[in-house]
């Protein structure tokens, strides 16, 4: 109760300074003639405090976790839609992605929104900058059971990823399991 607490408390104090940022380089972005390099990192400077916005939205949520709205949704959707948010981001890295989904729709009761934002970490979290790849994202159905695969170049430990999924401060170097 106490970290969360406090996380939430950091969480707060740290936002207001986020916004005002994102508010100077809104400005800074419509001014016209600013020369190209410059543009560029203002850029950069707003796709990093959106990114800090994120992780401290994670926090919060860390904090107050929400409860789960479990309801009938299709499964290859919901993986396209990750696939579709993550993309941006994991192509401007050289990372390819291919997805492989079922002819028939494959329907789960879940949290479309918790499970969309867990592959969308996933996908996002396993690449340091700099590193490329094919990662590989599959759904199948067999036997009524409805199982989504990722398959990550490079992840030499799957089975120790697999334990720290829902771990909010996990020992490997990437992302920061929320």
């Amino acid at each position: 109760v106490t970290v969360g607490r406090l996380a939430s408390g950091i969480a707060h104090e740290v936002r207001n300074p986020l916004g005002a940022l994102l508010g100077c380089l809104e400005i800074l972005e419509r001014a016209s003639g600013l020369p190209m390099r410059q543009q560029e990192f203002v850029t950069i400077a707003r796709k990093e405090i959106d990114r800090i916005s994120r992780v401290v939205s994670d926090f919060l949520e860390f904090a107050r976790p929400p409860s789960a709205t479990r309801t009938s949704n299709d499964l290859d959707e919901l993986v396209r839609s990750a696939v579709r948010l993550a993309q941006p981001n994991l192509s401007g890295r050289g990372v390819e992605i291919e997805i492989a989904v079922p002819e028939a729709p494959v329907s789960v009761q879940v949290d479309a929104e918790q499970l969309r934002r867990a592959i969308v970490n996933l996908l996002i979290d396993q690449f340091a900058p700099g590193s490329a790849g094919t990662v590989r994202v599959s759904v199948a159905s067999t036997e009524g059971v409805a199982r989504t695969r990722i398959e990550v170049p490079g992840v030499a430990d799957a089975h120790r990823l697999a334990g720290e999924l829902f771990e909010p401060f996990p020992e490997h170097g990437n992302g920061h399991g929320l």
